[in-house]
């Protein structure tokens, strides 16, 4: 993987990150390690999203709550897994 693999709106943080300068490293070196990391952080956000999908109770529709079935929650789960 390669920093050009990663959703663009990240790579620009890389550019705007104190951290990179401050330890020696050019923003190409920083690149190239998010790349590296990418698929790890990913699956963890992937994760934490499909979560809490699944323990939602519920959304709002027309300043009511709409109560999902089960099998919709974990449909959408799957999806932010990217099942």
């Amino acid at each position: 993987m390669s920093p050009d693999d990663i959703p663009t709106e990240i790579t620009k943080l890389v550019y705007t990150c104190p951290l990179s300068a401050s330890q020696g490293r050019s923003q190409n070196e920083v690149a190239t390690l998010l790349a590296h990391y990418w698929p790890a952080i990913e699956q963890h956000i992937r994760q934490q999203v499909a979560g809490e999908i699944l323990a939602s109770g519920g959304h709002v529709v027309d300043g009511d709550t709409a109560w999902d079935s089960g099998r919709d929650r974990e449909h959408a789960a799957r999806i932010a897994r990217g099942e």
